[in-house]
């Protein structure tokens, strides 16, 4: 219950959200999450994580991947939205 008090009552149910949606995620639809889902890049090494095909600690990795096929273009995107107020969506309370 802790939680939900302390973390969820300041940050919110779901991360940060942009309207229009980030130009980034159209370059590349293995890249984008659809709507509570991991995106497909991601999604796939994190169920062969699951069911112990790969190891856990190649996460990074699945990370790196993502930024190399457009993740990047996406933060760098997102972060300058975010900062001029673009379309900031704040998470829900």
């Amino acid at each position: 219950m802790k939680l939900y008090d302390t973390v969820l009552a300041n940050e919110g149910r779901d991360g940060i959200q942009f309207e229009p949606q980030v130009k980034g995620y159209q370059k590349n639809p293995d890249i984008t999450p659809g709507g509570d889902k991991l995106p497909p890049v991601i999604l796939t090494h994190v169920i062969n994580m699951v069911y112990g095909k790969k190891p856990i600690s190649d996460y990074p990795k699945v990370v790196e991947e993502w930024l190399q096929k457009g993740g990047s273009d996406v933060v760098k995107e997102a972060t300058e939205r975010y900062n001029n107020n673009d379309g900031v969506i704040l998470s829900r309370h």
